[in-house]
């Protein structure tokens, strides 16, 4: 009874991101839009990838278990998420195995898959990290890369990581509500059932089991408690903290490990310890120019505002801008 409840929750309390309904595409826009206070519009949604550590997989299960062994140095899943701006998540999808870095991971998706083929409708776009540069660029915004950037790029890249910590939010409201999340899943990958995937809930293919169902039923359990308590802040102690290259690190002390957005995976940083060497396709890089138009439009869009990084107040006395 207590699986039948878990494998169906993400049935019960769906929240299917709205591909082809352009009013709640538009509602989500404005809430992403007042996040980055006014300065990004047509947001409408934030992704990211995240590690869901499990114990070692049984070779009667796995075979392969070291592919389930991440360059962090512990066993997982990665799962790649999609949230709102109220930080519920409107996809969740875990078809990769933990060595795989996000940019394959997201193409394993049918998010990824749908972004490619250009579902969703202009002019709505979603926040990734740098980890997703080159896939769909005109679907997923990623910042500009590099450091001591023009005040026009630093300013675009400051706002938009505004808009894109909504994810962050949202793994470390999960992470602190659900505890069992906070340590290795000591379930089987190999369930007795099949989840039936939805749009935002997308089954995984290749590994299902309880550990993905009690990962899913925790994100459909996270959209409930925020739909039902208005509650989308995040906890006076979040689970991780951030650092400027990407990486996260849990603060807990009976949980002490490194989660990793793969912001380094194109320096081949994320190949090593064994991970998947697998690259991008070529139907997905659009050449040396896969960032595309709609990011340089943005950070346009950004100057013509005349917002400035609090920070940097006096940034465009430094650095000449075109």
């Amino acid at each position: 009874m207590y699986w039948e409840c878990i494998y169906a929750l993400p049935d019960i309390l769906p929240n299917v991101f709205p591909w082809d309904d352009v009013t709640a595409l538009d509602a989500l826009a404005v809430d992403f839009e007042k996040r980055s206070n006014g300065t990004l519009p047509n947001c409408v949604g934030a992704l990211d990838g995240v590690p869901i550590e499990i114990q070692k997989p049984f070779e009667s299960e796995q075979p392969d278990a070291r592919s389930f062994y991440n360059r962090k140095g512990f066993f997982s899943l990665n799962a790649q998420c999609l949230c709102n701006a109220k930080r519920q998540f409107t996809f969740v999808s875990i078809e990769a195995k933990g060595n795989t870095n996000d940019s394959l991971a997201i193409l394993m998706s049918t998010l990824g898959q749908d972004l490619v083929n250009g579902k969703l409708p202009s002019p709505f776009y979603i926040m990734g990290d740098e980890a997703y540069k080159g896939i769909a660029p005109d679907s997923i915004i990623c910042p500009y890369p590099g450091k001591l950037l023009e005040a026009k790029k630093d300013n675009f890249n400051y706002y938009q990581s505004i808009t894109r910590n909504n994810v962050e939010c949202s793994f470390g409201i999960l992470f602190r509500r659900f505890g069992v999340l906070r340590k290795a899943l000591t379930v089987s990958l190999l369930g007795d059932k099949l989840i039936e995937g939805d749009a935002c809930l997308d089954a995984p293919r290749k590994t299902p089991g309880h550990a993905v169902a009690l990962f899913m039923a925790c994100c459909s359990l996270h959209n409930y408690c925020i739909d039902v308590s208005g509650n989308d802040e995040v906890p006076e102690r979040t689970p991780f903290t951030e650092y400027d290259d990407g990486t996260r690190e849990f603060d807990d002390a009976d949980h002490n490990f490194e989660l990793h957005t793969t912001s380094d995976i194109l320096s081949g940083d994320a190949l090593d310890n064994g991970e998947s060497d697998m690259s991008l396709s070529e139907e997905v890089i659009i050449g040396a120019n896969y960032y595309g138009d709609r990011r340089d439009q943005l950070a346009q869009h950004v100057k013509a505002l005349g917002v400035v990084r609090p920070h940097h107040s006096n940034y465009s006395k430094l650095v000449n801008v075109p």
